[in-house]
């Protein structure tokens, strides 16, 4: 088995403490389980250049931290992005991608584009439905228009869910979605200019980015996976299964959602002089398993300050060795009463 994370996106050399928590989640489960995990980070990007100088100010947050990992993947590394052209292609030859001529709807901006048979979302992040006939891009305002183009499109056949998610309360919403990707039609490639190019009979095509970097499972050899993301990406979690299945029918997944945080009223400028254990302890602390959101609690923080390396070494080992050594979803029971409790036994 392996535990690769959602790839993280870097976007700034100043690091959010909430792009911490699934490397640290992850790192939790290696260390009990003694598996190999890969960190995996997303740097490519349609809009943003030079997302590559944002890796070494993150891998130096999560070394402060004590968040440890056994190796790197980059989807811009040259390795990687030959490795997912690679992959692509399979994708191609085995039928599963397709060129079509196909009406698809887009804005003037090019940032989103997607088949008249696609299922329009209500929360969308990146458009708002005003009404059945109406869709709005939230990032130039344009009215989406029709428009008949040679495209390439991905024909999903039936993908089954992961073996066990974690926390358990999450496997509904991911059955749904397995059953939402099952025989779908999705469109790969874009009219604009995406940075990833192939040639299909003879014509090129720029390819939607994220579903680039979304086959990265199929760049490792393994065939079982922990993959670990926040609950807010649970659909391309899931993608990422879905193109695993596609290449490897005999692979199993399993899948790790961690709480997402909200920083709330709190200001990371507070942790200026704060020890990272204290910081990391304390964001474990804030995590709700059951609610699926949560908000960074600063007052719990506060009764951390006398936290060391004694005290947080206790509580790892706590966590590693008697909590989640036998039983991962053990993980969903590190919660603020925990971390007091051990605390006390600690002193």
């Amino acid at each position: 088995m392996k535990i690769i994370t959602f790839p993280i996106g870097t976007r700034s050399d100043k690091v959010k403490f909430g792009l911490t928590i699934v490397p640290a989640l992850a790192n939790l489960i290696a260390k009990s389980q003694e598996i190999p995990y890969t960190l995996a980070l997303n740097t490519i990007d349609s809009y943003i250049d030079c997302r590559e100088n944002y890796v070494k100010p993150y891998l130096k947050e999560l070394d402060e931290q004590g968040i440890g990992y056994d190796d790197v993947w980059i989807d811009s590394g040259k390795e990687e992005f030959k490795k997912l052209l690679f992959n692509l292609d399979k994708l191609i030859k085995k039928g599963f991608i397709t060129n079509q001529k196909r009406k698809v709807y887009k804005c003037r901006c090019g940032k989103v584009e997607f088949l008249d048979t696609g299922i329009l979302n209500n929360k969308a992040r990146l458009y708002k439905v005003i009404d059945n006939d109406t869709i709005q891009c939230r990032e130039c305002g344009d009215t989406f228009s029709s428009e008949v183009v040679s495209c390439l499109i991905a024909k999903f056949p039936k993908v089954f869910p992961p073996k066990k998610v974690i926390p358990q309360n999450k496997t509904k919403e991911v059955e749904d979605t397995f059953l939402r990707i099952s025989n779908m039609e999705y469109m790969v490639s874009r009219t604009r200019e995406t940075g990833v190019e192939v040639e299909v009979n003879s014509k090129k095509f720029f390819i939607d980015v994220d579903f680039f970097w979304l086959n990265i499972l199929n760049t490792f050899d393994d065939l079982e996976y922990l993959i670990c993301g926040s609950n807010h990406v649970i659909w391309h979690l899931s993608m990422m299964c879905a193109l695993k299945q596609v290449l490897s029918p005999n692979s199993e997944t399993s899948m790790l959602l961690s709480p997402y945080i909200y920083k709330g009223d709190f200001n990371e400028c507070e942790l200026i002089d704060v020890h990272s254990e204290q910081a990391y302890i304390a964001f474990l602390g804030s995590l709700s398993w059951k609610k699926g959101n949560s908000v960074w609690n600063y007052q719990f923080l506060k009764c951390l300050k006398e936290l060391g390396k004694k005290e947080y070494n206790y509580i790892i080992n706590h966590v590693c060795k008697k909590l989640i050594k036998d039983n991962p979803e053990n993980i969903s029971k590190v919660n603020r009463n925990l971390i007091l409790k051990l605390l006390k036994e600690c002193k």
